[in-house]
């Protein structure tokens, strides 16, 4: 495992370990109805990621204690911002008789200061300041169902539209990571906010439909988190709030529309919807050339995009996707419809130096470019379309329900298509590293009680071992029972997050066999069983 620099880690099979049969996934980090895009130069003119204008007849809410603009020849003075610090209550300037005082600004840990008077008006009275720590009450339990985002990356700059779900409760909240708030509105109408630590609090009133958040903002390009100026996003596994207000636990899925806008082309899903994890929303800015792969028996148009004008891009592009086409039928006919639209494929990009293997970002994934011509990358960041994104994981523990299914998908895959001996090569491997002990086990029954970086859950060994479980359990109850228990959890879990326990139910089900002590044996203990059927 190699390390960048916390908090930025590269997970999955060690490089020398697969030699040239390589499945990560880089740890930075359901159907689209919209074709996959790239934009070429889109016009900046079109105000994408354009920040609301502060002041106004009620003033602008600020950041940290900003002023909050009064209105111009208005008849009343602005309203104050409501982050933190507490902002100061706007003046009237060239009201006329009827002006009044600005408004105080909204609470926050040093509360507002006193709102002037209305210039040319009459005064009743000055505004009150901002009281002592309260604001907009905390609610992250308030689900977010839809995020659309409008980016202009030429300006570090976004609006965020959000709709959150019904709440008996007051309040919505969201991570921000290092994003920088200028506004939030809900109808146009500016509302209380508060920014406290790296979590976003906002006044949204308590309802029994969903509500449209709009929060305008500015983040930082990071080559660790968020959004790198090299042309790539990095979000997983919760760094989401780098780039745009989130709730990044894997259970909480949304739908996304997708607008972004760069000094170069940029390639991205318009639209994303069915829920997925948050870290799955991406796109990478550069110089592309796209080319067709062919389209499957379902429809689905596949293709590849690679740099223009690097060297050998195209040729190891087009090794690393020389069955791509043909897996991703596979998965179609033996595991489900696809959810992520009709137009998919595989994207460079180019990570910092040291960086392989790919990230799960359907339906337009990123694979490194450097594992371009590397067709189990291509194929293991394809099978996450099913186990991973068409089914979410429900808590970090479950880790090994999306990249060891995916990791064993692969390799099955591979050996469908009659590629035995990229197989077996693979095999070799995994078994190679599951004969080192692990620190921990791979796989817990908690929920949501780790640090997924800081744990063993985030192991080569959670690819190597969870591909191995499954070959031992197709060993034990056969090909035909083990796809057809795949094929029926993923009917019944599509779109929704799942426990890697539901999975075993499902192989219960389905095969009649109970593999909870199989999977117990190559998952929590440190040392891996022999190599064999499950017993």
């Amino acid at each position: 495992m190699t390390e960048l620099g916390p908090p930025f880690i590269l997970r999955g099979m060690g490089r020398a370990a697969l030699g040239g049969a390589l499945i990560l996934a880089l740890s930075l980090g359901a159907a689209c109805s919209g074709e996959s895009t790239v934009i070429h130069d889109e016009e900046r003119a079109s105000g994408a990621g354009e920040l609301p204008a502060t002041g106004g007849s009620s003033g602008g809410s600020r950041v940290n204690g900003g002023t909050s603009g009064g209105g111009v020849g208005g008849s009343r003075g602005g309203t104050g911002g409501a982050p933190t610090q507490g902002g100061r209550g706007g003046s009237a300037l060239g009201g006329t008789t009827s002006g009044v005082a600005g408004r105080a600004g909204g609470a926050g840990r040093a509360g507002g200061s006193a709102g002037m008077a209305g210039i040319g008006g009459t005064v009743p009275e000055a505004g009150a300041g901002g009281a002592e720590d309260v604001g907009p009450p905390s609610n992250p339990e308030r689900d977010i169902e839809h995020t659309s985002l409008d980016v202009a990356l030429y300006r570090y700059s976004a609006v965020a539209t959000i709709r959150v779900g019904p709440s008996e409760r007051p309040g919505a909240s969201f991570e921000v990571g290092g994003l920088s708030i200028d506004s939030v509105k809900i109808h146009d109408a500016p509302v209380a906010f508060a920014v406290r630590g790296q979590v976003l609090d906002v006044d949204v009133p308590p309802a029994n439909g969903s509500t449209d958040v709009s929060i305008a903002y500015a983040f930082a390009p990071d080559a660790r988190r968020g959004w790198s100026d090299a042309g790539y996003t990095l979000t997983w596994p919760y760094f989401c709030g780098y780039l745009f207000p989130c709730h990044s636990a894997p259970s909480d899925g949304t739908t996304f529309e997708l607008r972004v806008a760069g000094e170069r082309s940029v390639v991205y899903p318009p639209k994303i919807a069915s829920e997925v994890p948050s870290y799955v929303a991406a796109w990478v800015e550069g110089d592309y050339v796209q080319d067709t792969l062919g389209t499957t028996r379902a429809g689905t148009n596949l293709s590849v995009y690679y740099f223009r004008g690097e060297l050998g891009a195209r040729d190891g592009a087009h090794t690393g996707t020389a069955r791509l086409r043909d897996a991703f039928e596979w998965y179609e006919d033996h595991l489900g419809p696809y959810l992520f639209g009709s137009s998919v494929g595989s994207v460079a990009v180019e990570w910092p130096s040291g960086s392989y293997g790919g990230m799960e970002h359907h339906p337009l994934w990123h694979i490194a470019a450097v594992s371009m011509a590397e067709p189990l990358t291509h194929l293991h960041e394809a099978a996450h379309g099913w186990f991973g994104d068409g089914v979410r994981i429900h808590c970090w523990e479950d880790l090994v329900l999306s990249e060891g299914t995916a990791s064993y998908l692969s390799v099955h895959v591979l050996e469908a298509l009659g590629e035995t001996e990229a197989a077996n090569a693979a095999w070799t491997n995994y078994e190679d590293e599951a004969s080192v002990a692990t620190t921990g086990p791979v796989w817990q029954s908690t929920c949501d009680e780790i640090d997924v970086l800081a744990s063993s859950v985030y192991s080569e060994q959670t690819y190597a071992r969870g591909a191995l479980f499954y070959r031992a359990l197709e060993a034990r109850v056969g090909t035909s029972l083990l796809e057809d228990a795949l094929r029926q959890f993923y009917g019944a879990f599509q779109g929704k997050s799942a426990r890697f326990e539901d999975l075993l139910d499902a192989v219960h089900t389905t095969t009649g066999y109970d593999a909870r002590q199989c999977a117990a044996n190559w998952l929590v203990g440190t040392t891996a069983p022999s190599f064999g059927p499950c017993p």
